[in-house]
Order: structure tokens, then C-alpha cells, then sequence
């Protein structure tokens, strides 16, 4: 396909936010093996926009190599986990304090 030189160039990276892996759960109980077959037809990439559990802390991280590997790893380009930084009702994985942003 030619594009003109300075034609706009539009991009579709349709993204998911789910909560629903919380602590030591797998593709089933997740829901994510269910949730995965769903996004598998979609002909564009797609990644978790945010993904990660507010009901069950701490947050043990077995949700990262389920979304790194097949079949998620086939269907999803990756994720942002949530949340970053701390949220009002206590989640995040850093903070930041005083004038020079330390953590």
C-alpha cells in the first residue's frame, strides 16, 4: 500500500482494563483464558491497558508470566500494570516525596 508523503497515518491499538487476576489464581479462575479467546480474532494488536488486582493485596505478581506466555502471550501485545503510582485506596508501586522526586 503507497501513502502519500504527508498523508496522516492512523493507528487502532485496542486495549483492555482488567482487574480480574488477583494474588495466586490461574488462566481460569482469572477469567483470562475466557477473556483471551474472546480478543483472539481481532485481526490488530491489542495489550492490556491496565491489568492487576485492588481486592487482594499484596500483590504477588503471578499475573506477569501468564500475560508473557501463550496462548495470552498470542492475542495480547504486552500490559501496563496497574497501578503505578498510589491511588486513594492505597495501590501503587511507587511514591514519590520531595523536591527532587525521590521514591
Amino acid at each position: 500500500m503507497l501513502v502519500p508523503r504527508h498523508a496522516p497515518i492512523r493507528w487502532l491499538i485496542p486495549g483492555l482494563n482488567n482487574y480480574e487476576w488477583c494474588g495466586d489464581q490461574n488462566l481460569n479462575s482469572s477469567n483470562w483464558g475466557t477473556i483471551t479467546e474472546g480478543f483472539q480474532d481481532i485481526p490488530v494488536a491489542t495489550y492490556m491497558s491496565e491489568y492487576g488486582c485492588i481486592f487482594r493485596p499484596p500483590r504477588i505478581w503471578t499475573e506477569v508470566a501468564a500475560l508473557l506466555a501463550p496462548p495470552v502471550s498470542d492475542v495480547f501485545s504486552g500490559g501496563v500494570a496497574f497501578s503505578y503510582f498510589p491511588t486513594s485506596d492505597g495501590y501503587g508501586m511507587v511514591s514519590f516525596s520531595g523536591d527532587n522526586g525521590q521514591t
